[in-house]
């Protein structure tokens, strides 16, 4: 359990956000010309990549996971581009979850 949490915040919470919210999101912004609406389209294409990323999930897996990659791409966007607190938070979810399957096991279904 230990190593998954530690695994959580450093694969999830720091390797994802950095690549998906700071490399991809910042490098289609500059693609698309680096205005508002660029920052815009960027964001919604890195939430769809992350979507894609996870599609050995159900349908529905995937289509929360590319609506929080959006969410979480506005949040950066709100803070000046600060990505701490999503590396933070995604860190925490996947930690999270990985001492709940610990206790009680995964989710049936």
């Amino acid at each position: 359990m230990i190593l998954g949490v530690f695994y959580a915040f450093i694969g999830a919470g720091l390797y994802e956000e950095f690549m998906f919210r700071g490399f991809l999101m910042h490098g289609l912004a500059m693609f698309f010309g680096a205005g508002r609406g660029a920052w815009i389209v960027a964001c919604v294409l890195q939430g769809a990549l992350f979507a894609a990323a996870d599609a050995y999930q159900n349908p529905l897996g995937i289509a929360i996971t590319g609506t929080l990659g959006v969410l979480m791409g506005l949040i950066v966007l709100a803070l000046g581009r600060n990505l701490w607190p999503v590396i933070i938070g995604h860190g925490l979810f996947d930690a999270s979850r990985f001492v709940l399957f610990y206790f009680q096991g995964p989710p049936l279904g």
